[in-house]
C-alpha cells in the first residue's frame, strides 16, 4: 500500500498564476500603447495632408460683382479644384507574423508542455 504524502505545491501555482497575469498586463497594456500611438500617428499624417493641400492651393480670384457664376460653373470649378488623393494608399501595419502572437504561441506550449511533464511526474510518485 502506497502513503499518499501532501505536497506542498500550493506556492508554486500561485507564483505561475502571478506570473502569468503579470506577463498578460503587459502584453495588453503593449498593445494598447501600439494602438494608442497608431491612432496619434494617423491623426497627425491626415494633419500635414490637409495643411499641405491647403498651401499648395492658388489663392483664387473671387469673381467680379456683376456676374456671379452660375451653379453648373460654380459646380464644375469645385471639382476641378477637389484634390485628388494618393493614388495608391501606404502599407501601415505589422509584418504577417507579429512579435506578440510568437511570444503568445511560444507562453502557450510552454503551459501545456508543462502540465503535461507534471502530471507524469505526479501519476510516477503515486
Amino acid at each position: 500500500m502506497s502513503k499518499i504524502t501532501r505536497t506542498n505545491q500550493g506556492g508554486i501555482i500561485l507564483t505561475f498564476a502571478l506570473i502569468a497575469a503579470g506577463l498578460a498586463i503587459v502584453v495588453f497594456g503593449v498593445l494598447y500603447l501600439v494602438v494608442w500611438r497608431g491612432e496619434q500617428a494617423r491623426q497627425g499624417q491626415s494633419i500635414a495632408e490637409a495643411e499641405s493641400i491647403v498651401n499648395d492651393q492658388p489663392a483664387s480670384n473671387p469673381a467680379p460683382a456683376d456676374e456671379s457664376p452660375t451653379p453648373t460653373e460654380n459646380t464644375a470649378q469645385s471639382s476641378a479644384e477637389a484634390p485628388s488623393g494618393p493614388s495608391e494608399l501606404p502599407n501601415t501595419g505589422g509584418l504577417d507574423t507579429s512579435i506578440v502572437e510568437v511570444a503568445a504561441a511560444g507562453i502557450i506550449t510552454a503551459t501545456v508542455v508543462s502540465y503535461v511533464a507534471s502530471r507524469r511526474r505526479l501519476a510516477a510518485t503515486l
